[in-house]
């Protein structure tokens, strides 16, 4: 088997110490006894994942694919706005918080990088794409995105 990898925007330091700071809150206000068990990401982790494969037999290719696509892409202007859960609020499995993206550069950006992954033999879990920023996870949550 091969490896675990996933591609993703990472926010400049200052909108990371933001959302640390907004994820700390809503951990504390989340109930011990909560069934979910939650697991909150950890602070620095926030991320905007473009694609993501579990199986990667050659790294080292992926990432100079995935460099070569993208090396053109200049900088993504979003915010974050909002928040929800996957599959649904009331089985929620992912606590996450939306992303604005006014100029709808997201979309395009992740096709690119799907369509690089699979040139270099990776194999994109999903060409479904919604771009949010995972706050939590049910303990037995996938860890997909």
């Amino acid at each position: 088997m091969g490896h675990r990898m996933y591609a993703a925007l990472v926010p400049p330091a200052e909108v990371l110490e933001a959302v640390d700071a907004t994820l700390e809150r809503m951990a504390e206000r989340t109930s011990p006894g909560d069934p979910r068990r939650l697991r909150w990401s950890r602070p620095g982790d926030a991320h905007i994942t473009l694609v993501f494969m579990a199986d990667v037999d050659d790294p080292d290719m992926l990432i100079d694919a995935l460099a070569a696509s993208l090396a053109d892409q200049p900088p993504v202007a979003v915010g974050l706005a909002g928040a929800g859960a996957f599959p649904q609020a009331g089985r929620a499995r992912i606590l996450w918080l939306g992303v604005n993206d006014p100029a709808d550069t997201l979309p395009a950006l992740a096709r690119r990088a799907r369509s690089a992954a699979r040139g270099a033999g990776g194999r994109p879990e999903s060409a479904r794409f919604s771009p949010h920023v995972t706050a939590a996870r049910a303990h037995d949550a996938d860890v997909t995105g």
